[in-house]
């Protein structure tokens, strides 16, 4: 039957609890009210942030949470808890597969993640891919096999290629000498712009979901200004969040072996080595012929 509203009270009381490791609550949700839900989840989102929070393995497995499934995912990105998670079954689309993607290339503690049966399509699968390439913690993610059935009917080149794109990650994360000081960067700042990411990532789902309305509703043959107005701004926020990894990695670039600074340096270390010669050469000179003036009969010969 599920659990009703009191679910909420729950997940606020497993606050609390410091040696749960395994949380299992799908097919849990049909009798909480699609009003409520949001609020029901947003409790879990706050038992997953919990400071004190010691779980390890969570199941939403089942739940047709579909577009509310973003509110798990998002807090992803600042658990440090969570090693495997089952979100199969809960018709997210490639909105929550977006999410997913974001969310995998700032956490660094989940190991496994299921996510078969989720409408997931050719789009869907290259995100994950994509975002794949910069996680060196994922090492099990099944292929879902029910998804990428569908989805190769349409794109079967695309779709192969996008699947043997994250096996071939999984099997290099696999390899404990691969490691990407990158992603440890963005690891670290993960953190503290985690919160920041999850607000703007709510937004522009809300905005995309209301453009999508609106495009499906309108009877107007010519595009709307304010349409594509919000489209650019749901492009700009999503380009937005790679701006830090994008800075870090031209300052990585700009200490490179060779660059206008390690020239300069060089070049002055060069300068200084010979100035710095001749100077302890002329001091010593000068402490000889000191000497030989003072003690002239000792050195007379030297």
């Amino acid at each position: 039957l599920g659990f009703d509203l009191n679910i909420e009270r729950i997940f606020k009381s497993l606050c609390n609890n410091r040696t749960l490791k395994h949380l299992s609550v799908g097919r849990n949700f049909s009798g909480v009210k699609a009003k409520y839900l949001p609020r029901v989840l947003d409790s879990l989102v706050q038992l997953l942030h919990d400071e004190n929070c010691c779980i390890e393995s969570l199941s939403l497995a089942d739940s047709k949470l579909k577009g509310d499934t973003t509110l798990v995912i998002n807090a992803l990105g600042s658990n440090s808890t969570l090693k495997e998670l089952d979100i199969s079954g809960n018709s997210m689309e490639d909105v929550g597969a977006r999410m997913l993607a974001k969310a995998l290339q700032i956490n660094n503690k989940l190991q496994t993640i299921i996510w078969d049966r989720n409408g997931t399509t050719i789009q869907g699968f290259q995100d994950i891919a994509d975002a794949l390439e910069e996680n060196y913690v994922l090492k099990k993610m099944p292929t879902p096999v029910f998804d990428a059935t569908v989805a190769i009917k349409y794109h079967p080149e695309k779709v192969e290629a996008a699947l043997q794109k994250i096996e071939c990650f999984l099997q290099r994360n696999h390899n404990p000498c691969k490691f990407s000081s990158d992603q440890g960067y963005r690891l670290q700042q993960g953190f503290l712009i985690s919160s920041t990411q999850q607000m703007v990532d709510r937004l522009v789902v809300q905005v995309q979901d209301t453009v999508n309305a609106i495009s499906r509703t309108s009877t107007s043959g010519s595009s709307d200004p304010s349409i594509e107005q919000a489209g650019k701004f749901v492009n700009d926020a999503n380009n937005s969040q790679q701006l830090l990894p994008l800075f870090q990695k031209i300052a990585f670039k700009s200490q490179d072996i060779g660059n206008p600074v390690e020239k300069k340096l060089k070049s002055i270390v060069l300068e200084l080595e010979d100035v710095l010669a001749s100077h302890i050469q002329n001091t010593v000179q000068e402490m000889l012929d000191c000497a030989k003036t003072q003690c002239s009969t000792v050195l007379h010969n030297e």
